[in-house]
């Protein structure tokens, strides 16, 4: 972990679901006006099953390696440089990673493919796919992310897509009502995630190790045993104070941003879901 693989594919495979939505959002009307719904179909699922076969590419490329070098990366450039946070914009490929990047440039591809019937019929057929293409391309930011905040750009890119693919059928009430009902509850969980992001990052700042890069997480977390989070000028609520003394622990990357929703939050999300 410490000495990755550098390559350069991965940024393909994240890249090609946004060249689609690019296309599609900027002249899928134009492109379906003028030559059909096919066009469309060809950019919006043809960029996902291109980005497939860079992941099976991947995917064998690793298999090749010992398990214990079997990780790679691909930096880009610096995203920022503030204080002592130090982040990249670069994506990292691991084995659990790669199935997800399988999983969701495969099946995601499937579901493109089957789209192609289901919506062929619709007026906004070219606004749907540059959505879905733009859905995988957060996903895939979520789960290549080489930092937490990039990561958290892939939450919220996914956020913003679930919102305008329930609500896709706008006309009608329910569906406009779904979707706002899953946006304003997705800001209640991107409250407790930044929350989480700073604690995490002064924590590990407090042992001279401030970084919110996945890898030197997982080097470092273990020196945050025993540890507590206080947040000064907290209410005294028994949820804020089950907040505010929840150890920090190695999986507190996780477990802070469940640990810090208030019970009544989490009942209302339940809710919401079912």
């Amino acid at each position: 972990m410490d000495h990755p693989i550098n390559v350069t594919f991965i940024r393909l495979i994240v890249l090609l679901p946004l060249l689609g939505a690019a296309i599609n959002f900027l002249a899928g009307a134009w492109l379906q006006k003028t030559f059909g719904k096919s066009a469309i179909s060809l950019v919006g699922c043809g960029v996902v099953v291109l980005a497939f076969i860079l992941a099976l590419r991947g995917f064998f490329a690793m298999l090749g390696l010992p398990p214990e070098n079997r990780f790679m990366l691909d930096d880009l450039w610096r995203w920022f440089d503030v204080g002592g946070l130090n982040l990249d914009i670069a994506f990292w490929l691991d084995p659990l990673s790669m199935v997800m990047t399988l999983i969701i440039t495969g099946v995601g591809g499937l579901i493109h493919i089957y789209s192609t019937g289901y919506m062929h019929d619709d007026d906004g057929y070219w606004r749907f796919f540059a959505w879905l293409n733009l859905f995988t391309f957060a996903m895939l930011v979520l789960v290549l992310g080489d930092n937490l905040w990039l990561m958290f750009v892939g939450w919220e890119g996914v956020g913003l897509c679930s919102f305008a693919l329930i609500g896709f059928w706008h006309k009608v009430l329910a569906n406009t009502t779904a979707g706002n009902k899953a946006f304003i509850v997705n800001r209640v969980g991107d409250l407790a995630f930044v929350i989480a992001l700073f604690s995490l990052f002064a924590a590990l700042g407090s042992v001279g190790h401030p970084t919110l890069v996945t890898r030197e997480i997982a080097k470092y977390a273990p020196m945050l045993q025993g540890m507590t989070i206080n947040f000064a000028g907290w209410p005294k609520s028994p949820d804020a104070i089950r907040c505010r003394s929840s150890p920090m622990k190695s999986s507190a990357s996780s477990s802070l941003i469940w640990m810090c929703f208030p019970a009544s939050l989490r009942r209302a999300r339940h809710s919401c879901l079912r």
